[in-house]
């Protein structure tokens, strides 16, 4: 006995949705990701370097520019028409850098200069 054609197409888009999800990379892997850390590495060197010279870290990021960084330093580009900027937060007892890219889903990091350890998201 045959399924009724609404239900093939609803098993075929379901296997093809597991295939595409299971083919993606995990988020904070790939490409994407590594531009982030790289970009996010020089960010993470201009605030220490920001902290050295001044005895405390940055209240924004726009504190690096033009000294330390440019602000194209603090735009993710991943893709041509994928532009996410750097987010930063000062904690109490250091501060967290967050970026964003996207393509499947949108994946977010965060580095915490306490652990100094990224940490990713995924949104499929």
């Amino acid at each position: 006995m045959r399924m009724p054609l609404k239900v093939r197409q609803l098993v075929q888009m379901i296997l093809c949705g597991l295939f595409v999800m299971a083919t993606c990379e995990k988020p904070g892997e790939g490409p994407r990701a590594a531009a982030g850390y790289a970009q996010g590495k020089r960010i993470i060197d201009a605030i220490n370097m920001y902290h050295r010279t001044n005895q405390r870290n940055p209240e924004s990021l726009d504190e690096l520019v033009p000294n330390y960084l440019t602000r194209s330093d603090l735009i993710l580009k991943v893709a041509a028409n994928s532009e996410y900027p750097f987010v930063y937060k000062v904690k109490p007892n250091g501060y967290a850098l967050y970026f964003r890219y996207g393509g499947p889903g949108l994946v977010d990091c965060v580095y915490d200069s306490e652990s100094g350890k990224w940490r990713c998201y995924g949104r499929y």
